[in-house]
Formats: structure tokens, sequence, C-alpha cells
């Protein structure tokens, strides 16, 4: 097993909603919404130019640093320890790899990483819809993908 094939494997095990939504969008499942300002919106549409923001900027930056966090809280405890050991079992070193990838990872997130936010939201589904656009107050628009 390659360290990209141990990794993916990793990632299946430890992030399987994302991996089921991502396969869910590359099906084409999903519709997107970018929630933002009315203004905002038309200076999108006007300009046909979307801007992205540092990641520390975003209203939501703290999960960021929650999950390092934890992360990091885990990988050096106990089960974290057991964790490594049977990483390393599969395919030697690779939790020492994994390790400094998560820092690397952290730091490149809180530094050099510049978003746009979107909802992927199932095709018949309005579940959760509204609320995402009251979050950012009545000056909202929505302006979802047709595709």
């Amino acid at each position: 097993m390659t360290p990209i094939e141990a990794i993916n494997a990793l990632a299946k095990l430890a992030f399987p909603y994302a991996i089921e939504r991502t396969e869910a969008a590359k099906r084409g499942h999903l519709k997107f919404a970018h929630y933002t300002t009315a203004e905002s919106a038309a200076l999108i549409l006007k300009n046909k130019r979307l801007w992205l923001r540092n990641a520390s900027m975003m209203n939501d930056f703290s999960e960021v640093e929650h999950g390092a966090a934890c992360l990091k809280h885990i990988f050096g405890a106990p089960l974290g320890a057991q964790f490594q050991r049977a990483v390393d079992a599969v395919y030697p070193e690779l939790a020492q790899e994994i390790a400094g990838w998560l820092d690397e990872a952290h730091h490149l997130a809180k530094h050099h990483t510049y978003l746009a936010s979107f909802a992927g939201h199932d095709q018949f589904d309005d579940t959760g819809k509204l609320s995402m656009w009251r979050a950012y107050g009545c000056q909202s628009a929505r302006k979802t993908d047709p595709v």
C-alpha cells in the first residue's frame, strides 16, 4: 500500500460523511448555495468575480482551531498511541508522516488558506436552507446554482 492509498483509506474511516458528500457532488446529486449579503451578491453578478477570504477571517474559524486541538489531543493520548501503532503496522512510519502533515495542514489552514463558503443541499431537500439564509440578517440574498 502506498502512502497515498493509506491516507485515502484512513480518510474513509475518519471522514465517511465528507467522503460520501464529495462523491454525491461528483455525481451531480447536490445543489450548491452561496449565502451572502444582497450587496455582495449584486457585485458578484456585476463583476463576474467571487472574492475569497483568509480562513482566519471567517466567522466560523474557531472550527479550524477546535478541530486542530482535538486532533492534537487525540494523537497524544493513550488512544492516539494505539492508533499510531495500528497505522504503523500497516505502513511503517506512516503515523509520523500523519503527525507532520497535521502540523503543516494546521499552519497552512491558519495562514495560507482562502475560502468562499458554499452549502451543498440535496436536490429535493429544502431543510436548513432558511436557517443559513437568516444567519446573514435581513439584508441577505440567496443565489443557488441551477445545475
